[in-house]
C-alpha cells in the first residue's frame, strides 16, 4: 500500500494558505505559491502563520470604510455618539497594521480609492462596490468583481495616495514600486470575453486605467483604454437607455444598430433595481465626458461623432447624483427619453439648478467639444449655428452653483467645480477665437473668458490640491497661450517710453497669466501630465511673480 501513500508530508494544522483553507482544498504549503494556486493561476497566495495577509488586512479595512459609509449617510442601526471636549478618544474601528505594528501600505490606498476616485471617472455604486470587493481578494474566477477591476483600484489608490511617489513627488517606496505590476496585471486580466454579467465592471476598469495613465502622462495607452470604454458602452447601448425611439427602430430595421468599431452588440441583463440602472446612466456620461475631451485634445474619432443618425444618437436621460438613485428619484418605469444631446443644443430643454455635477461635466464637454468643431469649420452662413452655440454656453453658466470656499478646504465639490466652469470658459474662449481684437479684454470675448477662467484661482487654493484631473492641464494651457499672445500683441500695438507705467490691460492680462501658471507649476509634481502642458513664454515676455 505504499505505492499509494502521498509523496509529500501532510501540512500542519493551520499552515495551508489563505486561500486553500477557505475553500478547504488540500495544500502543499509551498512558498511563495503552492501548488493549488499555481494551477489556477493565482498570483496571490497568502499564508496566516506570520501574521494577518495583505487580503484579510484589506477585507478589515474595506469593512471599516462601508461601516463609516454608513454612518455619514444615516443608514446604520445605531451610532455611538462621543464627548467632543473629551481627550484622547479611543476610535470606533482603527486602521489595519501589519504584524510588526506598522500601517498596511494599502490601507491608505483604499482610504485614497474611496476618497477621491469619483472625481476620476468612477460611477459604480460605491457601498456595493465595496461589499463585493471584500468578497474578491484575491480575485478568482468565482470572485463576484473581475481580476482587471480589483488591480484597477488598487492602482488608482496606490497611485493617488498621498505618500505615492508617482506623481506625487517623493514618498514612500514600497508604494511605488507596486505600480508597474498593479498596472501589469489589471491590463493582463482584461478579457475579450463580453460577459454581460460583468460587463460594467470591464467599464469601470478601462475608465479606472485610462484615468490612471492620464495622470502618469501615458497619453497614448490612456486613449487606447478610453477608447476601448466607448466601444464597449456603444456595444452594450448605453446611449440608448430609456429609449424608446431605439426600440421601435430596432423593430422595424434590427440591422440599423450596427456601428462599425465598435464591439459586437451586447445585450445587458435589465437592471435590478434604480441603483443598478443609475450605475448605467452615469457610467455611460462619465465615458462620453472623457470621449468629448479627447476629441478636441487629441482630435481622436468618437463612435458617436455624428448626432444625426439613429445608431449614434444619444437618448439616454441625464445623470442625477448616485443618492438621489437610491431615493428612487428616478423617471418612472415606461417613461423614455429621446434626442437627448440633440434638444439641449437646440435649446429645446431649460437649464434647471441643482443638477448633478456629472450632468453639469457633461454638458460643458458637449460645448467644448461643439465650440471647437463650428470655430475650425467657421464661415459666415453659420452665423445662426455660433449665435447659438453661444447663447446656450451662457445658459449653463447661468446655472452653475457658485465657486465659494467658506472653510478654506478644497473639497469635491469645489474641485469639480473648477474643472466644469473651466472648460466652459474654454468653450468660449474656442468659439470666439478667429475673431479679431486678441489684445483688448473689454472687445475679445476670448480674452475675456481667459482672464475669466484665471480669476477662477483666486477662488481656490490649488496649492492644497493633492491631485488634479489631467485634463486641467490641457484646459489651463489653452487659457494660458491665449493670455501670453495677448500680452505679445498688446505690447506690439503699443507705443510708450520704457519708464511708463503698464496699462490696466496689461497689468490685468498679465495677473491673470501669472495665475495659471503659478496653478500648473504647484500641481506639475503631482500630475507629470499638467507639467507637459506648461507654456513658454514668448521671448522677452515677463510677468509678474506670485504674491
Amino acid at each position: 500500500m505504499a505505492q499509494f501513500a502521498s509523496s509529500s508530508p501532510q501540512l500542519e494544522r493551520g499552515k495551508a494558505c489563505l486561500r486553500c483553507r477557505r475553500r478547504k482544498m488540500r495544500c502543499d504549503g509551498q512558498r511563495p505559491t503552492c501548488n493549488q494556486c499555481t494551477r489556477s493561476n493565482i498570483l496571490d497566495c497568502e499564508y496566516t502563520d506570520e501574521g494577518p495577509t495583505a487580503s484579510q488586512i484589506l477585507e478589515q479595512h474595506i469593512s471599516y470604510l462601508e461601516a463609516r459609509i454608513r454612518e455619514l449617510e444615516g443608514d446604520s442601526g445605531s451610532i455611538t455618539l462621543h464627548d467632543p471636549h473629551a481627550r484622547n478618544q479611543t476610535p470606533q474601528a482603527r486602521d489595519p497594521r501589519n504584524a510588526d505594528g506598522t500601517p498596511f501600505p494599502f490601507s491608505s490606498s483604499m482610504q485614497t480609492f474611496v476618497s477621491y476616485a469619483p472625481e476620476f471617472g468612477f460611477f459604480l455604486h460605491l457601498p456595493r462596490f465595496l461589499e463585493k470587493l471584500k468578497a474578491s481578494i484575491p480575485p478568482t474566477p468565482q470572485s463576484p468583481l473581475p481580476a482587471a477591476l480589483v488591480h484597477a483600484t488598487f492602482l488608482f489608490g496606490v497611485l493617488f495616495s498621498a505618500g505615492s511617489g508617482v506623481g506625487i513627488g517623493g514618498g514612500d517606496d514600497d508604494l511605488t514600486k507596486e505600480v508597474p505590476q498593479l498596472l501589469k496585471r489589471a491590463e493582463q486580466a482584461l478579457s475579450a470575453e463580453l460577459d454581460p454579467s460583468t460587463m460594467l465592471y470591464t467599464l469601470q476598469a478601462e475608465v479606472l486605467l485610462g484615468m490612471c495613465l492620464y495622470h502618469m502622462n501615458s497619453r497614448i495607452s490612456g486613449n487606447y483604454h478610453a477608447a476601448a470604454a466607448m466601444s464597449i458602452a456603444v456595444g452594450c447601448k448605453l446611449h440608448k437607455l430609456r429609449s424608446s425611439e431605439w426600440m421601435n427602430t430596432q423593430m422595424n430595421h434590427p440591422l440599423i444598430g450596427e456601428h462599425p468599431g465598435s464591439i459586437p452588440d451586447v445585450q445587458l441583463f435589465p437592471p435590478m433595481d434604480d441603483i443598478e440602472e443609475g450605475e448605467r446612466i452615469r457610467a455611460f456620461w462619465t465615458i462620453f465626458t472623457l470621449d468629448r475631451c479627447l476629441v478636441v485634445v487629441c482630435g481622436a474619432t468618437s463612435l458617436l461623432a455624428q448626432q444625426g443618425t439613429a445608431a449614434t444618437r444619444v437618448d439616454t436621460p441625464w445623470p442625477l447624483e448616485m443618492s438621489d438613485y437610491e431615493q428612487h428619484l428616478v423617471m418612472p418605469q415606461g417613461n423614455s427619453s429621446a434626442r437627448t444631446i440633440e434638444y439641449f443644443l437646440d435649446g429645446l430643454t431649460t437649464e434647471l439648478p441643482n443638477q448633478s455635477l456629472l450632468c453639469l461635466r457633461a454638458k460643458a464637454a458637449i460645448l467644448f467639444e461643439r465650440s471647437s468643431q463650428l470655430a475650425e469649420k467657421w464661415n459666415h452662413t453659420l452665423q445662426a449655428q455660433f449665435v447659438a452655440l453661444d447663447a446656450r454656453i451662457e445658459q449653463v453658466k447661468a446655472v452653475l452653483p457658485a465657486l465659494v470656499i467658506s472653510d478654506g478646504t478644497n473639497s469635491r465639490h469645489v474641485r469639480e467645480l473648477l474643472f466644469v466652469y473651466t472648460l466652459c470658459y474654454v468653450a468660449t474662449l474656442q468659439l470666439h477665437a478667429p475673431f479679431g481684437h486678441a489684445w483688448d479684454v473689454d472687445r475679445s470675448k476670448a480674452l475675456n473668458s481667459a482672464v475669466s477662467a484665471a480669476r477662477l484661482l483666486q477662488s481656490v487654493h490649488v496649492e492644497l490640491f493633492v491631485y488634479a484631473d489631467p485634463l486641467m492641464g490641457v484646459l489651463w494651457n489653452m487659457v494660458g497661450q491665449t493670455l501670453a499672445n495677448a500680452l505679445a500683441n498688446l505690447k506690439r500695438n503699443m507705443t510708450y517710453n520704457m519708464s511708463q507705467a503698464a496699462s490696466p490691460q496689461e497689468v490685468l492680462i498679465s495677473t491673470s497669466l501669472a495665475g495659471v501658471l503659478n496653478a500648473m507649476n504647484a500641481l506639475r509634481g503631482r500630475c507629470p501630465l499638467i507639467g507637459k502642458f506648461l507654456i513658454p513664454l514668448p521671448c522677452g515676455l515677463r510677468i509678474p511673480p506670485p504674491v
